[in-house]
């Protein structure tokens, strides 16, 4: 409510869609309802603590959109890439998000739905397969060290 009191007195709320929480299944149908994924996430002065893998942003990254998100946390460890479909801007810097989201929009290949080369990544790391298979392995090590 914060947030949407905030876009009303700039007079931007009906540029602003806060979705708020979905169940998994629908979040492809909602992803498609939008141009542009942001996750303006900050690192917190007083604990430190800091978005450390964004599932979400990797959700929207794995289904197309193109993506705005801050140089914190672990977030750049998987946006690091030179996708023009991905961006990574500074923490709290409003003017730099701004200025993404308008240099995508007058890039029309961003919105290509051809997959980017982060969107095939994401897609071939982050499936069932991969990760149970990952657990598998690190099982199989650990179990083999204890022997």
């Amino acid at each position: 409510n914060d947030l949407l009191e905030h876009a009303a007195k700039l007079g931007v709320q009906d540029h602003l869609t806060i979705a708020g929480f979905a169940p998994h299944e629908q979040l492809p149908k909602r992803f498609n309802q939008y141009d542009v994924f942001l996750m303006p996430s900050i690192t917190d002065p007083k604990t430190q603590q800091c978005e450390a893998f964004g599932v979400s942003l990797l959700e929207a990254i794995a289904a197309g959109l193109p993506v705005v998100a801050t140089r914190t946390g672990g977030i750049p460890e998987f946006v690091g890439s030179a996708d023009p479909k991905a961006v990574l801007v500074p923490e709290k810097d409003g003017e730099a998000i701004a200025q993404a989201v308008l240099d995508m929009l007058k890039n029309p290949g961003v919105f290509d739905p051809a997959p980017g080369s982060l969107q095939r990544q994401v897609q071939g790391i982050y499936t069932p397969e991969t990760i149970t298979g990952r657990y598998v392995e690190i099982y199989d090590r650990l179990t083999a060290a204890a022997l």
